[in-house]
């Protein structure tokens, strides 16, 4: 209303504090810049699914419900980004016929109780179709377990950090093509192809889909 001419023009009474590093933020950063490297795209989808979505990849126990949802399709908080990155995938393969690759950092969240939600931060990716763009030349190979162990290597290794991969058995993921990813002797992962039952539920083509 006075109007900004008439604000006095004075120095800072002292200096500019020096800029603080977020190195979590710079992390991260980084783990995008190496996905993209890899041919990724990155994906951002809503926290909230449904519990039917959810189940078909991880059990939903300790899933926490919304006390007011604003539908049944957005009724928990999501406990993997693998749903999302999934019915993702399933959308966009009608418009896309070569390979497709997405990856996503978010948080995931699990029931405590009466206490606060866990929540961590997570990274996932997912990738499928045809491993070079369909030409004359060449064969059309897809992208398969392989591929995504892969690129964990490739990212882990840019980071400094040497994987190790030992076989495992998870329900949502297809036996004998999955394996957890191990840093020293901590189990930081998994990677893998998606089960055919859980991509068919998904309405997926039906090609190898990896994940990790």
């Amino acid at each position: 209303i006075i109007g900004y001419d008439y604000i006095p023009t004075t120095m800072l009474s002292s200096q500019l504090p020096r800029q603080q590093v977020d190195h979590v933020i710079s992390f991260r950063e980084d783990l995008r810049d190496l996905l993209v490297d890899c041919g990724f795209q990155e994906a951002i989808n809503y926290s909230m699914n449904s519990r039917e979505r959810l189940a078909k990849i991880i059990p939903t126990e300790n899933a926490v419900r919304l006390a007011n949802p604003l539908s049944t399709e957005q009724e928990y908080l999501r406990t993997s980004l693998l749903p999302g990155l999934l019915a993702l995938l399933a959308a966009n393969q009608k418009h896309e016929d070569a390979g497709i690759r997405f990856f996503e950092i978010g948080k995931v969240f699990f029931a405590r109780g009466d206490d606060l939600p866990d929540e961590r931060e997570i990274l996932a990716g997912i990738l499928r179709g045809h491993r070079v763009a369909p030409s004359w030349f060449g064969e059309k190979d897809v992208l398969d377990f392989f591929d995504a162990k892969g690129v964990v290597e490739a990212v882990l290794e840019r980071l400094g950090i040497e994987p190790a991969f030992e076989p495992v058995s998870q329900e949502s993921l297809h036996p004998g093509r999955v394996a957890r990813i191990m840093v020293g002797q901590s189990a930081v992962g998994l990677v893998g192809e998606v089960h055919p039952s859980v991509a068919e539920s998904f309405d997926l083509l039906p090609q190898p889909v990896a994940v990790f």
